[in-house]
């Protein structure tokens, strides 16, 4: 969520003046006294300011960031709910935690709802601590390359969907069933990598994205996993239907 302070302008000389930045803003891109800063003016007269960064130190300290969830009284849907929300949060180490041993069950809802995701991994497992991590990379993965694949499924997901309907072909039918998980690893991915865009002008600079690219971006991919998650609901409709006709 966006906020907002005001600074009062300091005169420092004869014709400059300053102003001083919050420090949970500077905490937060990981800035010190002596370290450059970017000012950007648009068009509309607007100063846009944001961290310079060198090397790698910055984006392993901030990509490195954790977040710890009891789940001792969490589970089933609700579980993988918070699970999602962190995830897409752009947390890379993910601890569960719980004032009681993992029950075998939980564990295996855990390890199940990894194979969502793309570079979510399980890396640690205690009785009491279980620890995902995320091995991708924002500045690793091929953003657009990785928006036409989901495009290209979704559009194999819409002509299955015609052809098993027309046909009745249950193969085809099926076969939209088998691509709907892929979908939903690469809605998630990006979705996480367009979030981490707007948190962060380092990441918008180095893919060369704007503000309106990835907001137009955010809509596409939406838009698609809506394309196939009506595709989903119709194909086992549809083979419920095929089901209920077959001659006993």
């Amino acid at each position: 969520m966006a906020s907002t302070v005001r600074r009062k302008l300091q005169k420092t000389g004869d014709v400059s003046v300053s102003v001083t930045l919050p420090k949970s803003w500077l905490n937060k891109v990981f800035l010190k006294p002596g370290d450059e800063v970017q000012i950007t003016l648009n068009e509309n007269g607007d100063l846009v300011l944001s961290p310079v960064h060198t090397g790698q130190e910055h984006y392993e300290i901030s990509w490195k960031k954790e977040k710890v969830i009891d789940v001792t009284s969490v589970s089933g849907e609700l579980l993988i709910q918070k699970i999602i929300a962190v995830y897409l949060a752009g947390y890379s180490f993910i601890r569960l935690q719980s004032k009681k041993s993992f029950p075998k069950s939980k564990v295996r809802q855990i390890e199940q709802l990894t194979t969502r995701f793309i570079g979510l991994e399980l890396v640690e497992h205690s009785a009491s601590e279980i620890v995902l991590q995320d091995l991708s990379s924002p500045r690793e993965v091929e953003f657009l390359r990785f928006v036409k694949r989901m495009n290209k499924v979704v559009a194999e997901m819409i002509h299955g969907t015609i052809q098993g309907f027309f046909q009745g072909s249950r193969e085809s039918l099926d076969g939209v069933l088998f691509q709907e998980p892929m979908v939903d690893k690469l809605y998630f991915l990006l979705s996480r990598q367009l979030r981490s865009f707007l948190y962060d002008l380092t990441l918008q600079r180095s893919f060369e994205h704007g503000l309106n690219t990835i907001i137009d971006f955010e809509r596409v991919i939406k838009r698609l996993e809506g394309a196939a998650d009506h595709c989903t609901r119709f194909c086992k409709a549809e083979l419920y239907s095929l089901k209920r006709n077959e001659v006993p």
